[in-house]
């Protein structure tokens, strides 16, 4: 909804959704898995409508392999890793009609996303910002995307367990081991989860070590993780980080 700062009531408007933010990152609320009601704040020369309806136009619907996809970017949790995997170009068209989005991060810190104004003398400058350029995704940038929603359980599960910090960053590193975890034939999303667990409790790099070596041939055969890691170990899923320092 549009806001005027210059009025007192649509000051306490937009005081009210920061601290619906703020709840909403929350560990009852991410516990309950209630989503994100406050998608963030634009600042934009153009009316609501306008900013609304060329989202619509050029970059919610998406056609990959044959299917329609959505670009969730109003999701605060997505929009944070999604801006971490477009490039200047992709960043430009998706903020084509507005100047910056603010919102609050897994970390209830405040974040903005804006694109760097391009040059007059670019050659690039009159693409970037065609009004009927779409924003298009390689393959590569879809299986990541289809990755975000095991990130976020995976994180948010650990901190609803106090098992890691909020202050535990969601790094591109962690995030693209997910195309290791797939080399070893960890395809669920349940054993893509308890991957990203493992990374974030015991480092990103304990995939590499070398008592794992044999869990990963199990899961190559089609094994799933966790039986894997117990078979070899002899242990419960839950003693790994016992079983790796041994």
């Amino acid at each position: 909804m549009p806001l005027n700062l210059s009025r007192f009531s649509d000051d306490c408007v937009l005081t009210a959704s920061m601290e619906l933010a703020w709840t909403a990152w929350s560990i009852p609320f991410l516990t309950a898995r209630r989503g994100q009601p406050i998608s963030g704040w634009i600042i934009s020369d153009r009316s609501a409508r306008e900013v609304a309806a060329y989202w619509g136009r050029h970059c919610y619907l998406h056609i990959a392999r044959g299917r329609t996809r959505l670009l969730r970017f109003h999701d605060p949790g997505v929009r944070a890793m999604l801006w971490q995997d477009l490039d200047a170009r992709q960043r430009a068209l998706l903020l084509h009609p507005v100047k910056a989005v603010f919102s609050l991060n897994r970390h209830q810190a405040l974040e903005s996303f804006s694109a760097p104004s391009t040059p007059a003398s670019d050659p690039n400058a009159t693409a970037s910002n065609r009004l009927d350029e779409q924003l298009r995704l390689s393959e590569q940038q879809w299986q990541q995307v289809n990755d975000y929603s095991t990130v976020h359980a995976a994180w948010s599960y650990l901190v609803g367990q106090d098992l890691i910090s909020r202050d535990t960053p969601v790094t591109e590193a962690l995030r693209h081991s997910l195309g290791v975890a797939s080399s070893y034939g960890v395809t669920s999303a349940d054993d893509r989860m308890l991957f990203l667990v493992c990374g974030l409790c015991h480092g990103i790099g304990f995939h590499a070590h070398a008592r794992m070596a044999d869990v990963w041939r199990r899961t190559a055969g089609g094994e799933p993780f966790v039986d894997a890691v117990e078979a070899v170990s002899g242990r419960s899923f839950e003693q790994l980080s016992t079983y790796l320092m041994d």
